[in-house]
């Protein structure tokens, strides 16, 4: 592959007597004498490096100085001249007897001594692009790689840092030489080495599963002496329950319907009441009661295809939990829910009717109704608690699978929401609405 320039080609022609060649086809010559050049540059910067490129490289402070020292070992004779970069990216180095060392020295970026860079894309084609490192009063070439590194570690790689545990510089480092730091979150410009950061990581931390094993038998002992695991973030008044009030007695009945108690990571109780997205404000008023700080959250739940949007308050409590359990508020309990001392009492019941109840005002068609869904014991309970206070109460049972149903209709209706709701001091507003239409609550 040759570039013969027009005129000398011109002239060759005419002097051999050959055919005169016009200007248009000396300048598609040289167009394609340029692409071919280009394709080869292209070709070269793809091809693989040695095994000795990238994975080897160090870009440390000492190995940098001793790659400074043997390279100008190798270019002797132009430390002083000024016109050493532009030599150098020509192919040459300028200096006395130095003709043979340009014929055989290796080109290419000082630090990784990769024979390609990025190309430029320029009008002239495309040419190879070399980046300045100096160093010592000296500008050495380098590659792109090597220079987007360089400037990456002199953004984010800190300097003049020791470990704040151990008190020592760092001697971890990357493969390519970078000293590896971790920065502490929560204070600023501490740092840690390696291997500090893995130990603080670690302690605690039980990888084996025969050792989890002895752990989780060691949080149920603690657990039977009353001991409570975690880091208290949020506040609660455990005493509310103590003593059986209204507001305790209804919330308690509201914990039987819509509450759970399960067990978390660390073994503690956790207690949650899921409410629906128009209860918010119901979930406000039992925050309050209980004086937590915990947050409501939302979740989705998915509900006969369609997805629904729940709000839930969820604390951890272990006197908490003891109280709810001794009066029957158990884990899992939607199949074997029984009310233990509260039988006969009426803030109690109207807790679990705001929660599985169901009211339905006449409408002309149909008269007042009240429906309740939960277990078989809780459904008889609240039968035999409606019997005791309304004589001659007309009440009906129907099993539904695994759960019952309480039905009362007519007059019965408007006896049960008025023993139910009639001064009351908190109860559910959508429902409480709908009861005092049942009764002529004014009087």
């Amino acid at each position: 592959m040759y570039c013969i320039p027009p005129q000398s080609l011109y002239y060759s022609l005419i002097s051999s007597g050959k055919y005169l060649i016009s200007v248009e086809m000396t300048k598609k010559i040289r167009k394609d004498s340029y692409d071919e050049s280009n394709n080869e540059l292209q070709k070269k910067s793809q091809e693989p490096h040695e095994k000795d490129d990238l994975r080897n490289i160090k870009f440390s402070s000492n190995v940098i100085a001793e790659k400074l020292k043997q390279y100008k070992v190798d270019n002797e004779g132009n430390e002083g001249s000024k016109n050493y970069w532009q030599s150098y990216l020509k192919g040459r180095i300028v200096g006395p007897d130095t003709e043979e060392h340009n014929k055989n020295r290796r080109k290419g970026c000082f630090l990784c001594r990769r024979e390609t860079t990025t190309l430029e894309k320029t009008k002239w084609g495309l040419y190879p692009h070399w980046y300045k490192l100096h160093l010592e009063g000296s500008d050495y070439p380098i590659c792109k790689t090597c220079y987007v590194r360089i400037k990456w570690q002199e953004k984010h790689v800190p300097k003049d840092v020791t470990c704040d545990r151990c008190g020592k510089e760092t001697i971890t480092v990357s493969k390519y030489g970078t000293p590896i730091w971790v920065r502490d979150k929560e204070r600023n410009g501490v740092h840690y080495c390696k291997g500090c950061f893995a130990i603080i990581r670690d302690t605690g931390q039980i990888r084996s599963q025969q050792a989890r094993k002895n752990v989780g038998i060691g949080i149920h002992k603690a657990l039977d002496k009353g001991i409570i695991f975690g880091k208290t973030k949020y506040t609660l008044d455990d005493t509310v329950f103590d003593t059986i009030t209204e507001e305790s007695a209804y919330w308690m009945g509201k914990l039987m319907s819509d509450g759970s108690i399960s067990r978390g990571k660390t073994g503690n109780p956790r207690i949650a009441l899921t409410l629906a997205k128009v209860d918010y404000l119901h979930l406000v008023k039992f925050s309050k009661f209980l004086k937590c700080t915990n947050p409501i959250k939302p979740k989705k739940k998915k509900y006969h295809g369609a997805i629904v949007i729940q709000y839930y308050l969820r604390f951890t409590s272990k006197h908490i939990a003891e109280i709810l359990i001794a009066h029957g508020i158990v884990p899992r309990k939607s199949l074997i829910a029984k009310a233990i001392g509260l039988e006969n009492n009426r803030h109690f019941w109207r807790g679990v009717f705001d929660g599985d109840g169901y009211l339905k005002n006449k409408d002309g068609k149909e008269g007042d109704r009240m429906v309740l869904t939960g277990s078989n014991d809780l459904c008889a309970q609240f039968e035999e608690f409606i019997k005791k206070n309304i004589p001659g109460a007309r009440v009906t049972i129907k099993k539904v699978r695994e759960f019952c149903k309480l039905y009362i209709y007519s007059d019965t209706v408007r006896e049960v929401a008025k023993l139910l709701y009639s001064e009351c001091k908190v109860a559910l507003h959508r429902k409480f609405v709908k009861a005092r239409r049942m009764y002529p609550w004014w009087q």
